[in-house]
């Protein structure tokens, strides 16, 4: 099921590439919804698998093969199409005018910036600790004593960077996102 999801958001995306190459509407639009349905339906089958691996887990059954993989990766792809939909939805609406342009900018807004301020808090985060020397991995300080010195300065370059990353990622999103309200 998962697979068919991707590839009906791969279809999607598809239609989207022949839409804004030949400059047509209703592909452009029936692309749109087919990214959505997918982004749903990932999202909702991630959901499931994180139930299933919660019920196995509370009665110390072993996970059926391949999934957490699969959660993980429905997961990521569902909010992967989620975002990119969501922010060609607020460049369609940017070209509109009055309410129809209102309404779906303020959707869009109301559930990308908690996740562009989560992105750009995560980063500050990430880089406070490391210029503090501090590793950490899921809010949790990693001791120097557990790993050899130069594979932690490593690691600690490496937080660096993904926090970095991280920040100017959500600080772009949430441009992008804000861009045609202004």
């Amino acid at each position: 099921m998962d697979v068919f999801a991707i590839l009906l958001g791969a279809v999607g995306w598809l239609f989207f590439l022949v839409a804004a190459v030949f400059y047509l509407g209703d592909v452009f639009v029936l692309g749109l919804i087919l990214v959505y349905i997918a982004a749903i339906f990932l999202v909702c089958l991630s959901i499931n698998g994180m139930r299933k691996e919660a019920e196995a887990q509370r009665r110390n059954l072993p996970l059926p093969p391949g999934m957490h993989f699969r959660t993980v990766w429905s997961g990521k792809f569902g909010m992967l199409y989620l975002i990119l939909a969501l922010l060609i939805t607020g460049g369609i609406a940017g070209e509109l005018e009055g309410w129809a342009k209102i309404i779906p900018l303020l959707f869009v807004n109301l559930i990308m910036q908690p996740f562009c301020l989560a992105c750009i808090a995560l980063g500050i985060y990430a880089v406070g600790q490391a210029l503090r020397g501090r590793f950490t991995y899921a809010f949790k300080v990693i001791p120097a004593e557990t790993i050899p010195a130069s594979e932690y300065r490593l690691l600690l370059r490496y937080r660096i960077f993904s926090g970095i990353v991280g920040f100017l990622f959500g600080c772009g999103l949430s441009y992008l996102c804000l861009m045609p309200l202004l």
